[in-house]
């Protein structure tokens, strides 16, 4: 098991290796997209964020609710493990160490969405969560 452990260790420096040389590749490749779009005229400043196909922040969060509220028309609650395969299935990536825990906390933070119950990691679009009390109040 000892060993099983050291190696283990080891795979995930290599891992680490080749993740940190990738971010090195990519970030030099925005330098030189952004030395590119200077040397032709276009806007001098590209935002970060369009060079970047992952998601955060404000944009996760419209993009999130976009895909549940597509994938899940009838509102009912999702557990947000779901609803983060339904955004990667949707073809989006999540930026961050952890894109799960990323998502979960933006989400979590947007008006649009609610979470059903306590610690329970349901949640619906806020406007079917509305539309769901109105019809229990209304029968």
């Amino acid at each position: 098991m000892a060993a099983n452990v050291s190696e283990q260790r080891e795979r995930a420096e290599r891992l680490q290796g080749l993740a940190d040389d990738a971010r090195l590749q990519a970030e030099a490749q925005e330098a030189a997209l952004r030395e590119l779009g200077e040397l032709v005229g276009i806007d001098s400043q590209l935002r970060l964020e369009q060079l970047d196909s992952r998601l955060g922040g404000q944009r996760l969060q419209e993009i999130a609710v976009q895909v549940l509220a597509e994938r899940n028309p009838g509102g009912k609650p999702i557990h947000y493990k779901d609803w983060y395969r339904l955004l990667r299935e949707a073809g989006y990536a999540v930026s961050g160490k952890d894109p799960q825990a990323t998502f979960l906390s933006s989400v979590s933070r947007s008006p649009q969405v609610r979470s059903v119950g306590k610690r329970t990691g349901l949640y619906v679009v806020a406007d079917d969560d509305r539309r769901a009390g109105d019809a229990a109040a209304a029968a």
